[in-house]
């Protein structure tokens, strides 16, 4: 088979809203996996903070278990629908106690295969330390 000369990438962008739960915005990501899918692109990229929103205290109150299983769902519906992913997540770090504002890539296969903290954290992100390694 000929390498790809281009790929198809579809952006999912929601209203994730104070009041939203993980579980909420874990559906509706997974509805944009599947539509996207559907329309034949190959990766499907969401916001910052899609899974959680931008809510110091939604992230802090969800906590790690909550994110942990929103990854693993996430992760199934790229499976099933062959599709890759980039999404926007807090990420609990238990080796350092800390907290960090990511992206997380999932390969079609639904691999988490990257995940970037960021680098450079703006006053609103006063939940998150900063990421040290690209």
């Amino acid at each position: 088979m000929p390498a790809r000369r281009s790929i198809t990438v579809a952006v999912g962008q929601f209203h994730h809203g104070k009041n939203r739960t993980v579980q909420e915005n874990t559906a509706t990501i997974i509805a944009f996996i599947k539509k996207a899918s559907k329309a034949g692109a190959q990766v499907v990229t969401f916001h910052e903070t899609a899974t959680t929103g931008y809510s110091a205290s939604a992230i802090r109150d969800n906590g790690h278990d909550a994110l942990l299983e929103c990854e693993r769902a996430i992760a199934a519906a790229c499976r099933t629908h062959a599709i890759a992913c980039v999404v926007g997540t807090a990420h609990f770090s238990e080796r350092h106690g800390t907290i960090h504002n990511t992206a997380l890539v999932i390969d079609d296969k639904g691999r988490s295969i990257c995940r970037q903290s960021k680098l450079q954290l703006v006053p609103t992100d006063h939940w998150a330390v900063p990421g040290d390694d690209l």
